[in-house]
């Protein structure tokens, strides 16, 4: 059994492909995990995934042993896609074989029938929004990963102040009414 910094990732994401919007967008930001530290079965922008032309077994092999945890997103897409219930099955196979707790269940929809082999996990219940922050909170806490910090986004209106060249950058996607603007200034200042 790898030692812990024996992994090559902290966590393997498994998903559907329905999920993928909420796991880039909600979930893997919010584990806030070092580039290089995620693996999942799907491509996402900022996490490594599956290689492409390879074997699909071998690739669920690979990322659920070089992995500290697998996580499984559970949802009613997961449970009918058979690639996503083979994946968990062989995390559930993995973690019984080396008598380490690895597999974390994650419910996004509650209408689903887990199978037995995940039901009897203690899981992480994102059903519902309100429940996210405090769920995912449980999570980073397992992986010792600090909340991440929020992202500041200045906002481009500059209140009362008026908008000044410098500003500029805010401005865009009006070229045509701008070009037509000018081209009737153009041809009202000749004919005047």
């Amino acid at each position: 059994m790898p030692e812990q910094s024996d992994y090559r990732y902290e966590v393997f994401v498994s998903f559907a492909a329905g999920d993928r919007d909420w796991v880039e967008g909600y979930l893997l930001p919010a584990l806030a995990l070092p580039s290089g530290r995620v693996i999942t079965n799907q491509p996402t922008s900022s996490s490594e995934s599956f290689q492409l032309g390879a074997d699909v077994v071998d690739e669920f092999e690979r990322a659920v042993t070089s992995s500290r945890f697998t996580l499984l997103v559970l949802s009613c897409a997961y449970l009918n896609d058979k690639w996503s219930v083979f994946g968990g099955r062989l995390a559930s196979y993995a973690a019984v074989a080396e008598q380490r707790n690895r597999l974390i269940p994650l419910l996004r929809e509650r209408d689903c029938t887990l199978p037995l082999h995940i039901e009897f996990r203690v899981r992480l219940d994102c059903s519902e929004q309100s429940r996210w922050e405090a769920e995912i909170g449980r999570l980073r806490q397992l992986l010792a990963q600090p909340e991440p910090k929020p992202e500041r986004i200045p906002c481009p209106y500059p209140g009362m102040v008026p908008f000044q060249e410098k500003d500029a950058r805010f401005f865009y996607g009006r070229e045509g009414e701008i070009g037509q603007m000018l081209l009737h200034f153009a041809i009202s200042g000749c004919c005047s």
